[in-house]
Order: structure tokens, then sequence, then C-alpha cells
């Protein structure tokens, strides 16, 4: 099992339905944003299928832990491939890996509570991973 942690910086502007707190002042007519630095810390399960990416890629990378609309994802692979070949199904393989988008807040840690697997999957482009 693997643990992950991940930093994320919230600007307060965002809604506080996401659990998080904080404040905006107008001190003189300026304005300043506050920031708060969450930490989660969850246990990874473990894989529940391993794909090798498809033959043919040009690079791939780890895309870090990190937070995507409201849905936290652990580290994952994304292999990009040229467009130009007729066996390629997409511009982009991402690997499958856990999400969690149920998840508890406190103060400045938390836990995920419901995981969802992400199967390895093509996509036109990295916004659709």
């Amino acid at each position: 099992m693997q643990i992950s942690h991940c930093l994320v910086k919230v600007a307060l502007l965002v809604p506080l339905s996401l659990g998080l707190a904080g404040a905006q002042a107008d001190v003189s007519g300026k304005s300043t944003t506050t920031t708060t630095t969450t930490i989660i810390t969850t246990a990874v399960p473990a894989p529940r299928e391993t794909v090798v990416e498809p033959e043919g890629y040009v690079s791939c990378e780890i895309i870090p832990a990190g937070w995507q609309d409201k849905t936290w994802h652990p580290e994952y692979k994304v292999c990009r491939y040229d467009t130009q070949s007729t066996t390629i199904k997409g511009e982009e393989w991402v690997a499958g890996h856990w999400q969690c988008s149920e998840y508890t807040m406190d103060s400045a840690q938390s836990e995920c509570t419901g995981w969802d697997w992400s199967e390895g999957h093509w996509a036109k482009t990295f916004s659709e991973s």
C-alpha cells in the first residue's frame, strides 16, 4: 500500500462548500487574499489492474498527485502519442489509477472516504485526462 501526500494551495475565493476556510480583507482600498494549505494524507489502494501503455508513444510523464476540479488524484502516468499514426486512438494514454471524490476535511488534513477506479483510457487532449 502506498501513502501519498499532496499539498494544495487554495485561494480562499473558492466556495466554502469545499470545506476550506479563510478570509478576504479590504484595508484602505487594498484587497488582500489569504491562502490556506491543505495536506491530504491517505493510503492509496493497490491498483485494480495494471495495463501496459500502448506501444508507439513519443513520451511519458508522471502526473503529480493533486486536485483536478473537486477530485484528488494520486500520481499517475500519461503517455503522449504522434496523432499522425493510424493505429493511435488519441493524443494521450492515461494509465489506470485511483481517484478520491469523497473525503472528510478537518483543519489542515483530509482523509479519503470514497475511492473510484479510473480505467486506463485514450484522451484527445490532456484536459480530458
